[in-house]
């Protein structure tokens, strides 16, 4: 897929300094990699792209670890995941074949919409578990501090 200057990607697996996830916005490319501006998640650090990306909030990422971010699903989307749909769609003469190509214009918005899904279940889970976690460890630190007697103003004065 080519991507042009102002698209919308995401990262779609783990690369260098990025994980899968990433947002960004098309900004320039070289000559085997987009220089993507990061804008999630927002305390990215990466370089300034040869001077292409403010703030050092770029990075180089090879096409084939992008996709259209798909948030922003639209004709646009459609016709460039599926580019033989609008062509078809143009010559289309009967009302028969007209159904049957806003059918599968639709069906790409919605295989589309459900692999969003699938990811936001999937960011989800991993949120509720960080959090489980997270409470298991504050529950061990109440109890340790149980055990050793420490008061709220001793803990206070530490940190």
């Amino acid at each position: 897929m080519s991507f042009k200057i102002g698209d919308e990607v995401i990262t779609t697996r783990a690369y260098d300094n990025t994980n899968k996830g990433t947002i960004g916005i098309v900004r320039g490319h070289t000559e085997n990699r987009l220089q993507i501006e990061i804008t999630y998640p927002r305390e990215f650090r990466g370089h300034d792209c040869c001077g292409t990306i403010p703030n050092n909030k770029g990075y180089n990422i090879p096409e084939n670890c992008l996709e259209l971010n798909s948030q922003d699903i639209g004709e646009d989307l459609v016709f460039r995941k599926s580019p033989d749909i609008k062509t078809k769609m143009e010559k289309a003469t009967t009302q028969l074949e007209k159904d049957a190509l806003k059918k599968a214009k639709e069906d790409v918005v919605k295989a589309a919409i459900d692999s969003k899904a699938r990811d936001y279940a999937e960011e989800m889970r991993q949120f509720i578990e960080d959090e489980k976690t997270a409470r298991s460890y504050r529950k061990r630190a109440d109890t340790k501090k149980e055990l050793l007697g420490i008061t709220k103003g001793e803990m206070d004065n530490l940190f």
